[in-house]
Formats: C-alpha cells, structure tokens, sequence
C-alpha cells in the first residue's frame, strides 16, 4: 500500500530549466513525510604543498566556481532588440516554422525537414533544398548580431558540402563551401572562411558586427576578428536559408540589431545546453477549419479534442479565408454559415480567462445583414462570469468591436468604434488577453485585420475563477460565415497570427485612366 500527498501537477511540452519549474529554483515546499535529509558530506580538504628544495610550493588548485542559473529576468533580457527568431519547434510534417519575434518572417519549411531532434526540442534539416521568408521592412542599424546550432552530420559530409546557411539578401550572408563556415557583412564578395567540424555534434556559431569589425565567436569562443563595415540594409528584406547542395540541421536561429555582452552571450550558449528556447513557442488548444460536409453535426478540431456542435441548421459555403492561409501553409476549401455552435458542457474550461495564462482567439469572419453577432463567448448569459467577442452594427457598413471581461458595474472591455466591418468582406479578426502585461493586472486587446483597434487594463482582482461556461460562438438569431478559428495559449503578435502579418483584405480597385485612385 502506498500512501501519500499530492499536489500541482503539471506537465509541460517541451524542456524546461529550473527557473522555470513549480518550484522556482530552491523554493519548493517540504512536506510531511519527506525523508530525512542526509548528512552534509565531509568536505574534501587538500594537502597542503610541500616545498622541495630549489622549487617554489606548488599552490593548490583552484575551487572551481559553481554554474550559475540564468534567470527568466535574463532570459527576456535576451530578448531584446530581436528581428528574427526561429526555434524550429514545429513538429514532422509542418509547413511554416514561425518567426517568434512576431516581424511576420515565418519560413516555409515543407521543402527541408522540419520536426527532427534538435539542441533545442525539435530542429529542422537543411537537405538540398533552399527556401526564403516574405520580404519584410528591417530597421537601420549599425550593429547586428547573428546566432544559431547547427550541425554537421558525420555519416552525410563529404569534402564537397556548399550551401548558403543565413543569407540576408542585400545584406550579409553565411555559407558553408568545403567545410568552411564562410561569412560576408560588408558585401564586398571576400568571405571569411572558418574550419567547420564535420562531428556530428551541435555546436554554436555567432557573429557580431559592430564599429567596423566582425568577430566570431565558435561555442563562445572568439574564433577571428577582422575590419569589415556593416553594409546599410535595405528598407525591406529578405532571409533565405539553405541551397540545393545544402546539408545540415539547424536551430535556434536568432538576428539581433545590436551587440550582446559577454554574460548574455554566455546565458545565451547555457539555456541552449539545458534545452531552454530563447523564448517558447505558442501552444494550438484548438483550430476548427470548418471544411465538413452540410450533413454534419459536429465541427472537428484539428488540433486538439475541442469538437464544436451546431444547435441550429448551418449552410457550407465558399471559403473566405485567405488563400492560402499564410501561416498554416495550405489553403481553406470551405467556410461556415452558422447560427449558434458550441462545445460540449462537460468539456468547458479550455477556453477560460484566467489571471496567470494568455490566450489569442483569432478567425476569418464575414457578417451577413443582421445587427449583432457573437464571435466567441464564455457567458452564458449577461449575469454570468466570461468573457465575450461582439460585433454590433452601427449604420450601414459601420459597427463596433467589444472584447469584454465580468458582468454589471464590474464589466471591463476593450471598445472600437466606426470599423468598417459589415462591408460583405471578410475580415480576420483577434481577441488577445495579456495576462502579464503588469504585475497586477492584464489587459484586454482587439485586432482587425493586424491593426489594434481598442485596449483595455484588466486587474487580477477583478477575474474570478470558478465553474466554467462552454465556449460558443453566435446565438444572436443572425448567420454569419466563420472560417479557420483559432485559440492559441499565448499573447500574440500580428507576424504570428493566421495572416502571417500579411493584409488579408484584397487591394482596393485600380482607378480607371485619368483618374486619380482613392
């Protein structure tokens, strides 16, 4: 028989180091019933030297200083001035691998081989193949940082293994040409060679420009310093990766606009070894696609187990999304006309606003010529604790956004007024909760079409958290189509919502000849 308590349970994709357990490095609790502790260890004392005639003593060797933790204050310290961070943790078989610092430079990833074991939870194989990210404004700067894992298979290389590795087209470049690392950061055409072991292992590579000089710094060690000026990017860029001859996996790929210090570059080489990602990727609870055929009952999730029920007769319609939906890759086949869907009560809670977890809710939505329509809801009516997405129409196309928290006097939401919204176009929009925008309070946030609309402080204080509501969406005896809905357990940016960044809206109309455009 066994006998005993437990208590905050937890379990977590991905690895994570100690800072970031329940027990907050040496905080943990001890509770009755643990054993004893041991006795301290004899401390191991060294002989003192002894002198030999005509020899100075030798002294005695050197205590070794204990690792320090790098602390989560540190890690998002890391994380400043980034432009471009791909973790690659996107599973075998995914299409985009995202651009975690939300610039909207995801990459396609379907030609290489994403979701192979990697320094960092999973990487991606650069084989033979060469793919770029969407072209993307980057600010002017005269100082960069570029860092990543790669690793060079033994069994693959060979003396003949060229590939680009990081290219900033009209900027820099890093390529690897008969095992050398090769690098360009004043677009001279003289690269820089680097012998690159061929050991299998994953090792760490990064490059600094700075003051008119590059430095490489080979798994934290300087490798070369050289004159070289920093070329002035381009308004807009573009990053490519990989080459028909190339062959190597990769991982954690960052690009800062500025020059790390020495303790960040070591924080930097220690969360790779301990498996910690510079910053975690979102979590999918659910994507509905709504593609199913005009007899069903039930709209699968994709993702997770969150299946929505229709309680009213819906109608399968054109897809509105776009085409294709850039950070999924692929495109929609159909959208929905739906009156009232929903989860299942005994499912409830995964779609819940609470004070210690962020979430983003985001979707395809085309309004029909009803006045109201709830895009997303935990209230199951207005005297119950949740939090709703509304839409309400104003006069003609024009009409509001309400992203709201509580009921009566303690409401809180985030209101847009005048959005042309019910203008029979599809729009995206995203309702995000931030539940750490503060130390004591999160806030409420609405985008349409990548462009935040309203925002609004929600204290802790004011989120209670009990029995939960089933999620559902509309209700409001008015159809409308929705199409790729989807809820993410993170605060995101527009770079990594479903649009990728990119306007979902088509361009406005060219004006005829002789007419100036609107």
């Amino acid at each position: 028989v066994f006998q005993g308590l437990l208590d905050e349970a937890r379990f977590t994709v991905g690895v994570l180091d100690q800072s970031a357990f329940l027990t907050a490095v040496g905080t943990g609790p001890k509770h009755l019933g643990d054993p004893p502790a041991a006795p301290p260890a004899k401390a191991k004392t060294t002989p003192p030297a002894v002198a030999v005639k005509g020899k100075p003593p030798e002294p005695a060797p050197a205590t070794p200083k204990p690792k320090k933790e790098v602390t989560n204050e540190e890690i998002v310290a890391l994380r400043k001035g980034l432009q471009f961070y791909l973790p690659f943790d996107e599973p075998a078989g995914t299409r985009v691998a995202m651009d975690l610092a939300s610039k909207g430079r995801n990459l396609p990833v379907s030609p290489l081989k994403p979701g192979q074991p990697g320094k960092v939870g999973f990487s991606t194989h650069v084989f033979k193949k060469a793919v770029r990210t969407p072209i993307r404004p980057m600010p002017d700067t005269d100082k960069i940082t570029l860092g990543f894992w790669i690793q060079m298979d033994a069994e693959q290389v060979d003396a003949e293994n060229p590939g680009a590795v990081i290219v900033v087209d009209r900027w820099f470049l890093t390529r690897i040409d008969h095992l050398k690392l090769e690098s360009d950061f004043d677009a001279n055409n003289r690269v820089h060679p680097f012998n690159l072991p061929a050991d299998g292992k994953w090792h760490h590579v990064l490059y600094e420009n700075v003051g008119g000089k590059t430095r490489l710094f080979f798994d934290n060690k300087k490798a070369f310093e050289i004159n070289e000026k920093l070329k002035k990017p381009a308004p807009t860029v573009q990053v490519r990766l990989g080459s028909p001859m190339a062959r190597y996996k990769l991982d954690e790929v960052t690009l800062w606009n500025r020059v790390l210090s020495p303790e960040e570059k070591a924080n930097l080489i220690q969360i790779g070894n301990e498996g910690t990602p510079l910053k975690p990727s979102p979590r999918v609870i659910s994507l509905w696609r709504f593609e199913e055929e005009d007899n069903a009952r039930i709209f699968e999730d994709d993702i997770g187990e969150n299946v929505l029920g229709s309680f009213k007769n819906w109608a399968r319609v054109d897809p509105i999304a776009m085409d294709p939906v850039p950070l999924l890759g692929r495109k929609s086949t159909a959208a929905a006309e739906i009156y009232l869907i929903g989860e299942r009560p005994q499912t409830a809670g995964s779609f819940d606003l609470k004070k210690g977890a962020s979430f983003t809710y985001e979707g395809f939505f085309k309004f029909g010529t009803g006045r109201t329509a709830t895009l997303g809801s935990t209230m199951s009516d207005e005297n119950s604790v949740g939090w709703r997405l509304a839409a309400l129409r104003d006069k003609g196309e024009i009409g509001f956004l309400a992203f709201m928290y509580g009921k009566g006097e303690s409401k809180v939401q985030a209101l847009a007024r005048d959005l042309q919204i019910f203008d029979d176009r599809a729009h995206h929009i995203a309702a995000i909760w931030d539940s750490t925008h503060a130390e004591n309070r999160g806030r409420l946030m609405i985008f349409v079409d990548n462009k935040k609309v309203a925002e609004v402080a929600l204290p802790h204080d004011q989120i209670e958290e009990g029995e939960s509501t089933p999620f559902r969406i509309g209700g409001d005896q008015n159809a409308f189509i929705v199409d790729e809905l989807r809820f993410t357990d993170r605060s995101l940016g527009p770079g990594l919502f479903l649009t990728g960044g990119k306007s979902p809206l088509p361009p406005p109309p060219a004006a005829p000849k002789g007419q100036p455009k609107k």
